[in-house]
């Protein structure tokens, strides 16, 4: 059984476990990574992170790191990228660790889409995304995280990863991540965070869980990604270091091999979030394409309805983020705005689906 036995310290705590079973949906888009670079092979982690475009392109934000070669500093080649794989779903069903994983779906192939020429975090905020190049990819079977690139540090959250290439696991830290500097920078690019306890163990990181997110406990949007740090079962209360998404974003340089923006922005909304999405089915049960805007386009508002009656809860923004008007109904009316583009969210308990209506 390739994951039997634990592979990891066993102070780490399984995502189904009772702590970590908020986040199991949310936690559906982070990928366990086999990576091939030059002659060597390695593990890391990785998620499948939303765009503005909401079209499911099979996007995984990672570390850079995880794709050089430390004797050389060379990135993995593009037929070294043809051969990493990206597993979903390798979680045990349960808290306890005596059962296999089910249902993992896994894809081989991707093509680098930008990295941030760092050393992998000794002058940056080490990230990369990739796209999944595999045909048989279906994003109507995955979850895709949302992302924050607010400058704004979380009180507290959690991260999910595969360490040393185990199943997935969950941390939560419950202090405020701090800026902090990795390695050779000049100025903090990274969030420092100490792990807490849990009721099921003590979740750390490990080799395999770089690349990983955290997610702020605030909005459960990914805020970085994992490049290092001292943190151990053996040594609990030693920091770790995520590369700052708000930086990542377009702070590695100015071209498009260098930023998240074109890749992640690619209608040019500049938005400060973006919500998580599942482009199969939406949790209530409803196909995702049967909410209906009209008219559209418009001029004049319109008017975004379900075609099935539903206790909804509905908050429209502006593309600053600031909140206009909420409303409890089956239909949201626009009519009453100036003509431009807004964010509509959908709530249905607890669960929020991002719309875009121009």
């Amino acid at each position: 059984s390739p994951d039997l036995p634990e592979t990891s310290g066993s102070c780490n705590v399984n995502i189904a476990c009772p702590e970590g079973q908020p986040y199991f949906t949310l936690g559906e888009s982070v990928v366990r990574i086999t990576v091939y670079v030059g002659n060597l092979s390695g593990s890391g982690s990785g998620v499948l992170v939303n765009n503005t475009a909401l079209d499911g392109k099979p996007y995984i934000l990672t570390a850079e790191h995880n794709g050089l070669n430390f004797f050389t500093g060379a990135f993995a080649t593009n037929d070294n990228l043809q051969n990493w794989e990206f597993e979903f779903n390798a979680h045990r069903p349960t808290c306890s660790n005596q059962q296999q994983p089910q249902n993992i779906i896994s894809y081989t192939g991707c093509v680098l889409r930008m990295r941030s020429f760092d050393g992998g975090g000794n002058t940056g905020s080490d990230v990369a995304l990739l796209e999944i190049n595999d045909p048989s990819f279906q994003a109507s079977t995955h979850r895709f995280a949302g992302w924050s690139r607010q400058n704004t540090a979380p009180a507290s959250g959690y991260g999910i990863h595969h360490p040393s290439g185990d199943v997935k696991k969950i941390s939560f830290f419950n202090g405020p991540a701090v800026p902090g500097v990795f390695s050779q920078q000049s100025t903090p690019l990274h969030w420092r965070l100490v792990w807490s306890a849990t009721q099921s163990g003590h979740g750390v990181t490990e080799p395999g869980s770089s690349g990983s997110p955290i997610f702020d406990l605030s909005n459960d949007l990914v805020v970085g990604t994992l490049t290092g740090g001292a943190a151990s079962c053996a040594l609990r209360n030693a920091p770790d270091y995520y590369g700052m998404f708000w930086h990542q974003w377009d702070g590695n340089g100015s071209s498009s091999d260098r930023q998240l923006k074109p890749w992640l922005d690619p209608l040019n909304l500049d938005p400060q979030t973006l919500s998580g999405k599942n482009l199969s089915v939406d949790e209530f049960g409803l196909k995702a394409q049967r909410y209906f805007a009209y008219p559209n386009p418009s001029r004049s508002g319109g008017e975004v309805v379900l075609p099935k009656s539903v206790s909804s809860h509905w908050s429209v923004y502006d593309l600053q983020g600031r909140m206009l008007f909420q409303v409890e109904e089956s239909n949201v009316l626009l009519a009453p705005q100036s003509s431009g583009t807004y964010i509509i969210k959908h709530r249905y308990e607890n669960i929020q689906i991002p719309l875009i209506v121009q």
